[in-house]
């Protein structure tokens, strides 16, 4: 008698797939990234973003300097409705060695408008270097 063969059929979801985004960054937050002194990257949580997933790669392009980049692994992503509170929920050395305060980290991520910021909200983005 000839033994059965079973099939399993393996359904491939959005959970299976690692996939590639790509950012460009000011050349002082490319650098704090590069050297990993920048482990949390803020970015509000539009079209573009809203399917970044833990475990998915982020190509990072120096914006003067486009043939510089960093790659790196997204380790934890998180939803703020402020930016308050995304600044409030971690060490302000995860955002690199350029900020000192929460205070200097919304001056610095002031150019959202009112209104993408109230129908978008923000992310905060955990990486890591690529292993």
């Amino acid at each position: 008698m000839m033994p059965t063969l079973v099939l399993k059929l393996i359904r491939v979801t959005r959970k299976n797939i690692m996939k590639i985004h790509s950012m460009k960054l000011d050349k002082l937050y490319f650098e704090e990234v590069a050297i990993g002194s920048k482990v949390i990257e803020i970015r509000l949580n539009d079209r573009k973003r809203e399917n970044i997933r833990v475990g998915d790669q982020i190509t990072f392009y120096n914006r003067e300097n486009p043939q510089n980049f960093v790659s790196v692994k997204v380790k934890n992503v998180q939803k703020f409705v402020t930016l308050l509170d995304l600044l409030s929920a971690y060490p302000i050395a995860n955002f690199g060695r350029v900020w000192k305060s929460i205070n200097e980290g919304i001056d610095a991520v002031n150019y959202y408008s009112e209104n993408d910021i109230r129908k978008y909200g923000f992310l905060a983005i955990e990486i890591e270097a690529e292993s």
